[in-house]
């Protein structure tokens, strides 16, 4: 369902976009959208789990155990924006915009590809969440996932990297040599990236959301520092 929702959000953002030609009208189609899908969930979740899916079983201590579980999410959502923004600030604020502007390249084909190679995680909840109480199964899982993950990234970064005509026939030859050093630098960090992701997801899924916060500061504060002594 959650493939299905992020598919029709863009689908409908890029026909909205080319009918049109409105940022507009795009904003205001992904609203429409974004509230129509909350509730077609909804109503598909309630009919899933009608049995215990209801207001009238809320109470404090659910409540309680909610705020608990999801102050340190929230928290640990906050530390990952700031972690995937905080690079483009201090970039900008100390190199300028056109060094950003060239870096951004980077970025924009980096977050793709960590993206998809990110969502292929995806298939593996359903078997965290079962043998959840299994450390040997999950640590085999975690493994091979982790492999997995490492081999098909790895992959695609050498034959990117190696690949260059691509970014050429896209960006224009004389602009890609501007580029290029963000763009390859990007691709080998890829790897290291998405195989840090196998962590992020098996984490959240067991509900370790306290321990996924202050692994994000951690990683927060070793990527600024990496930047801050870079420039």
């Amino acid at each position: 369902m959650s493939s299905i929702s992020k598919i029709l959000f863009i689908l409908t953002q890029i026909i909205i976009a080319i009918l049109t030609q409105s940022v507009e009208s795009v904003f205001y189609g992904a609203l429409a959208i974004s509230i129509l899908l909350f509730l077609i969930q909804f109503t598909y979740l309630k009919v899933i789990y009608k049995d215990s899916l209801s207001f009238s079983k809320a109470n404090i201590n659910t409540a309680k155990s909610l705020m608990s579980f999801g102050g340190w999410s929230w928290l640990s959502s906050l530390t990952y924006i700031l972690k995937a923004q905080s690079d483009k600030w201090i970039v900008s604020g100390l190199l300028g915009l056109k060094t950003f502007g060239l870096y951004s390249i980077g970025i924009l084909v980096f977050n793709q590809l960590h993206t998809v190679i990110s969502a292929s995680i995806l298939w593996v909840f359903p078997h965290i969440s079962k043998n959840n109480k299994d450390k040997q199964v999950l640590a085999k899982q975690y493994w091979k996932l982790l492999f997995y993950i490492g081999g098909i990234s790895l992959t695609i970064s050498i034959v990117l990297v190696n690949f260059r005509i691509l970014f050429e026939l896209w960006l224009g030859e004389n602009f890609y040599q501007q580029v290029q050093h963000y763009v390859e630098t990007f691709l080998l960090l890829l790897p290291i990236f998405t195989m840090s992701t196998v962590a992020y997801f098996y984490l959240s899924e067991l509900g370790l959301v306290k321990h996924k916060f202050f692994a994000d500061i951690f990683s927060l504060v070793v990527k600024n520092n990496y930047y801050l002594d870079c420039d």
